[in-house]
C-alpha cells in the first residue's frame, strides 16, 4: 500500500512541476540558440535568467510541495485521506519520500541544463577538482564531495521534516492554523540557529581558545589545526540536524496518530 501512495503522490505533484521543468529547460535552449548567433550581451542576460528561472523552480518546488502536503492531509482532502485504511504513518512517509525525490529531481534538471549550457559535464569536473585542491590546501580531510554532498542531503531531510512537523503542529490547535503553523516554524528555525552556534562555540571556539592567545592563533596555529576544528563544526552541525530530523519526522507521526484537528 505504501507503494501505491508514493506513486499516487509523486505523479500527483510531479504533474504540477512539469510546467517549471519545462520554463528551465526553455530559458537554458534559448541561451544556448542566443549564443551560437554571437549575442554576447543577450547570451549573458539569459544566462543570468536562466539561474534565476533554477532558484525560482525550487521556491515553486517547495512552495507546491507545502501546499499539497496541507491540502491532501489537513484541509478537506484530509477528512478522506485520514479514513483509508492506511496507518498514518505511512501517508506521511509517502509525503516525505515524495518531497524528497521531487527535490533530488529538482537538482538533476538544474545540472542537465546548466549542461546542457556548457556543451558537456566538465564544468562538474573542474569544480570539483578546484574544490578538491582548495580543500587539500587548507587541510581539510574530508573530500568536498563528501561534506557538500552529506550537507545537502542532510539539509534536505531537515527542510521537509520542520515543514512537515510545523504543519501538523500548527493544526493540533484551535484558531488560525496556518497562522500556528508559521509561528511554529520560525521558533523551530531559531531552535536550530541556536543549536549550530552552541555547536560551533563547542567544537570549534572553545577549542580555539585554549590553543593559546590571539597572536599565537593569527600567527602560529596551521591551516590543518584550523581545519581539523571546522571538520568537528561540520560533523556536529550535521549530526544536529539529523537528530533533529528523526525527532520532527517521529512528532509528525505522532500529531497525525493522535493530535491532529482537522478544519
Amino acid at each position: 500500500m505504501l507503494l501505491k501512495l508514493i506513486k499516487y503522490d509523486f505523479m500527483e505533484q510531479f504533474r504540477e512541476h512539469i510546467g517549471l521543468y519545462a520554463l528551465v529547460f526553455v530559458s537554458a535552449l534559448t541561451e544556448i540558440i542566443l549564443a551560437s548567433f554571437e549575442f554576447d550581451l543577450v547570451s549573458v542576460f539569459f544566462w543570468a535568467l536562466h539561474s534565476l528561472s533554477v532558484i525560482a523552480m525550487f521556491i515553486c518546488s517547495l512552495v507546491i510541495i507545502v501546499i499539497y502536503f496541507r491540502r491532501n492531509l489537513l484541509k478537506d482532502e484530509g477528512y478522506l485521506m485520514n479514513t483509508l485504511p492506511v496507518e498514518p504513518w505511512k501517508l506521511y512517509v509517502s509525503k516525505f519520500l515524495t518531497a524528497f525525490v521531487l527535490f533530488i529531481l529538482d537538482l538533476i534538471v538544474a545540472v542537465l541544463t546548466f549542461s546542457i549550457m556548457n556543451h558537456g559535464f566538465e564544468w562538474i569536473k573542474d569544480i570539483i577538482g578546484s574544490m578538491s585542491d582548495e580543500f587539500a590546501n587548507a587541510g581539510f580531510t574530508m573530500s568536498p564531495v563528501v561534506m557538500f554532498g552529506s550537507i545537502a542531503v542532510i539539509s534536505l531531510l531537515y527542510t521537509i521534516s520542520i515543514l512537515f512537523f510545523s504543519l501538523t503542529t500548527g493544526y493540533r490547535a484551535n484558531g488560525s492554523k496556518d497562522a500556528n503553523s508559521v509561528l511554529t516554524f520560525i521558533i523551530l528555525y531559531v531552535i536550530g540557529q541556536v543549536t549550530n552556534i552552541i555547536v560551533m562555540i563547542f567544537t570549534f571556539f572553545i577549542p580555539l581558545s585554549s590553543k593559546g592567545s590571539i597572536t599565537y592563533i593569527l600567527n602560529v596555529l596551521n591551516h590543518q589545526e584550523v581545519a581539523g576544528l571546522m571538520n568537528k563544526v561540520v560533523i556536529g552541525a550535521l549530526a544536529v540536524s539529523l537528530l533533529l530530523t528523526v525527532v520532527y519526522v517521529a512528532g509528525s507521526i505522532y500529531n497525525m496518530t493522535k493530535k491532529l484537528n482537522l478544519e
